[in-house]
């Protein structure tokens, strides 16, 4: 029953997308006009959303044309462009998916109201996708969509009064973060409004439509020698997430590799200012930490020794009846080996380094990730070959990694 409730909500979200996109199939260029700016009515710019998303073309400016027009009427509040880009994020629909920001746009719209927004809303949280786990919290927003004559709410809540669960409201730190909290996301929101402002293309724009640098320097990637005669056909340029914000700077393994192995890749240059002719990428490297807590079954053995005094005495007689009488006087040892288990503690502290590459249009063309790990306590045994293992693999995983992305737009 609940797998089928989910598929009809899929399925009616991608007739509506399919209806949508049937009704733009004329439209293959999309005039702004004033919206995206301060002022402009949300509605107008929902509309001029769905033509540059939903066209025939499906171009990736046409996406992130749509995205940004879709985004800029859900700040203002308009519910229609909140549950868009909520099904939009949370299906991949023509974007990479992505749970979180997803939850955010329910969210916005749940809050408001809306039904269909509670009860997605609901689900992500009793299912733990983009958001924490909580069925407590899943059922708060199903009850206030089966208020409204959800059916699909409705089941869901019963299933969870089954199992005990009772509704309770989030606190303010339980609330989906802003979609600022989200850097990669922020990242490619800002490249989709720096590209809509300029006039001209990217390859004759004097500016990169990129996130601005911060007040201090960045680091500035020597000029390759085929860029002046213009051979490069793709240009790689580099960010960093630094806690909420992204800033253009290169990180000096980076740095290192492209200085190295640039000869090796023949039209390709490194640079963080556009090239005119190119197409740019932008490498945004972060990272995340993770831990996780429990108990390993630690065998222990012990061993004891103990000692205790034995004495005695005896008479022995002879075939030919002589007697003699004996006496004797010693110590008995014991050793005592004893095997329990143990649950004993432990820490796996997790790092992940991401590398996520956006085009010239903020789209996202690919996503890597390397992780590693290292255990604190539990079975020292185990934790020591964990480390060691884990230490081996890491070598020159960031190199591997930045190599891996290159390999992605240049197919070599």
């Amino acid at each position: 029953m609940r797998l089928r409730n989910a598929l009809f909500f899929a399925l009616m979200f991608l007739v509506i997308v399919l209806l949508r996109a049937s009704q733009s199939s004329a439209q293959n260029t999309v005039s702004l006009g004033q919206a995206g700016v301060p002022g402009a009515d949300p509605i107008a710019e929902y509309n001029l959303g769905d033509k540059a998303f939903f066209s025939t073309s499906g171009t990736p400016h046409g996406v992130a044309e749509g995205i940004m027009l879709y985004r800029e009427s859900a700040e203002s509040g308009y519910i229609p462009a909140q549950k868009m880009l909520g099904g939009i994020f949370g299906r991949g629909i023509r974007v990479a998916k992505d749970n979180a920001e997803a939850s955010h746009w329910y969210e916005m719209a749940a809050e408001q109201g809306d039904k269909d927004s509670q009860s997605e809303l609901g689900r992500l949280y009793e299912e733990g996708e983009g958001v924490r786990k909580n069925l407590a919290i899943a059922a708060y927003w199903y009850s206030k969509a089966e208020q409204q004559g959800d059916v699909i709410a409705k089941n869901n809540l019963s299933h969870l009064a089954d199992m005990g669960v009772i509704a309770r409201a989030p606190s303010s730190d339980q609330l989906p973060p802003k979609v600022s909290a989200y850097p990669l996301a922020s990242l490619e929101y800002d490249l989709q409004k720096a590209l809509l402002a300029e006039k001209s293309t990217l390859q004759t724009s004097t500016e990169a439509p990129r996130v601005q640098a911060p007040s201090q320097a960045s680091a500035a990637l020597p000029r390759p020698s085929n860029q002046s005669d213009g051979t490069c056909t793709k240009s790689i340029a580099f960010a960093i997430v630094q806690g909420r914000n992204v800033s253009p700077l290169i990180p000096d393994f980076a740095d290192k590799w492209a200085t190295k192995n640039q000869k090796h890749y023949p039209g390709l240059c490194f640079s963080q200012s556009p090239i005119s002719g190119a197409q740019d990428y932008v490498f945004v490297f972060s990272t995340a930490q993770d831990s996780l807590s429990g108990f390993q079954p630690v065998v222990r053995t012990s061993t004891s020794t103990s000692t205790s005094p034995v004495h005695g005495s005896g008479n022995i007689v002879s075939n030919s009846g002589e007697a003699w009488q004996y006496t004797y006087n010693g110590t008995i040892t014991t050793t005592t080996t004893t095997t329990s288990t143990e649950d004993v503690p432990y820490t796996l502290r997790e790092s992940t380094l991401y590398l996520t590459i956006y085009n010239s249009y903020g789209v996202m063309v690919q996503q890597r990730w390397a992780s590693d790990s290292r255990q604190i306590g539990g079975d020292p045994y185990q934790a020591l070959g964990h480390n060691l293992g884990m230490a081996l693999r890491s070598i020159h995983v960031k190199e591997r990694l930045l190599k891996a992305g290159v390999k992605d737009i240049t197919g070599r």
